[in-house]
């Protein structure tokens, strides 16, 4: 990876001052902003907290250059991305672990949280420490606790944050260090991808279990999932789930977080959609019905399996397609992968925003407008086995 001179960035003065350049940027930046639809308090906050002060020295554009800024060789282009719409890939100092955030989509998940001065508010992944130093801008108090399961990143935030939020740095995720009144939290916001699906967020968000996020249901949680911001609510008859664009940025394919964790990132379990299914929308809605799902590859094809409910099916190349060879298990899961796509292609392909997902009792429902896309019930993730054996013994599937 290589330096590169950076073009003309922007038309401050060539000899204007770091903190003049600043300004002129911010009063760029935050009318794109309110053209994404970001409300007035979050622009506000975004106005006082200064990005710059908790980047890393490195970051990389998410462009075809990949460019390596760094504020001492390029002081202008550094601080020009930083103020800017486009996604950055943060480098971790002293380590090699790397998060990637754009200011729109940090500033529509903290919009859709609609946080009120006092809020408790629990942030699972700190990463560089500017949400965080945001959150506590929006509650005015210092009532922000931040989960980070990476040493490096929570070390990071914890310089750069000071008292501005509680930093915790523990792998199990819980809240080992809080004070129990701190666990009465009204709001949730989860930044990194999370690897459930919202059955497994009943009990990551504090919905089902008293431990280990909260002691009473949290009524408003804010998550990134397979690429998608999304927005779950607490009502009297459950939770109900909207979708609400998308990070824009590529999953990351790997975390230092344990196996099972809440916090270990999205992969890319979805190597055999081709052409007209490769698409966000359709991803999404692969991972809220088959969250745990895997692939993995060889000479004869891929093999896809579910590791909760114990199937499998192995995929070979047909006319430009893949097709089942055998299929193992409880269930035909091939089948039931392509019955999810006509149904999708039935309702018109719908936008993700146009999706809700309802947790009534033990029963999941994915619905477009007053038709039910799919119904799944209920399982816990904690029971739920995260690897299986290579070959599932069982009934063979010919296709």
């Amino acid at each position: 990876m290589t330096l590169h001179s950076p073009p003309e960035l922007d038309p401050a003065p060539a000899g204007s001052t770091p903190e003049a350049r600043i300004s002129y940027l911010r009063r760029r930046l935050l009318p794109e902003l309110r053209g994404h639809g970001v409300g007035d308090r979050v622009l506000e906050a975004l106005r006082a907290v200064p990005h710059h002060r908790y980047a890393t020295p490195y970051y990389r554009t998410d462009d075809p250059t990949r460019t390596l800024w760094n504020p001492d060789r390029h002081p202008r282009g550094w601080l020009t991305g930083l103020y800017s719409i486009d996604p950055l890939t943060f480098i971790q100092p002293g380590g090699t672990d790397t998060i990637t955030y754009s200011v729109p989509v940090l500033a529509t998940m903290l919009d859709l949280l609609d946080i009120s001065p006092g809020d408790r508010v629990l942030q699972l992944g700190t990463g560089t420490g500017f949400t965080a130093a945001v959150l506590h801008h929006l509650t005015q108090r210092p009532t922000v606790i931040s989960r980070e399961p990476d040493p490096d990143w929570a070390r990071h935030a914890r310089a750069k944050l000071s008292e501005r939020a509680h930093v915790l740095n523990h792998p199990d995720l819980h809240l080992h260090g809080a004070d129990e009144h701190d666990r009465d939290f009204q709001r949730i916001i989860v930044w990194h991808d999370v690897a459930c699906a919202p059955p497994g967020w009943r009990a990551i968000l504090g919905l089902d279990l008293p431990q280990p996020y909260s002691r009473h249901p949290v009524r408003t949680q804010v998550a990134v999932v397979a690429g998608a911001i999304t927005k779950l609510t607490l009502d009297a008859e459950g939770l109900t789930g909207t979708f609400h664009g998308t990070t824009t940025t590529p999953p990351a394919r790997d975390t230092t977080a344990p196996a099972g964790s809440p916090l270990r990132r999205w992969h890319e379990p979805y190597p055999f959609l081709r052409d007209e299914l490769d698409l966000p929308e359709f991803r999404l809605l692969l991972h809220l019905v088959f969250p745990l799902l895997q692939t993995t590859a060889d000479r004869a094809g891929l093999t896809v399996t579910d590791p909760e409910s114990l199937s499998q099916a192995e995929l070979h190349m047909h006319r430009g397609r893949y097709t089942a060879r055998a299929q193992h298990g409880a269930r035909r899961l091939w089948d039931d992968i392509t019955a999810l796509a006509h149904r999708w292609d039935e309702l018109g392909r719908p936008h993700s925003s146009q999706l809700t997902l309802t947790c009534r009792g033990s029963t999941q429902i994915i619905s477009h407008g007053n038709q039910e896309l799919h119904r799944r019930p209920i399982t816990s993730p904690t029971a739920t086995p995260h690897h299986v054996p290579t070959h599932l013994h069982g009934t063979h599937h010919g296709l």
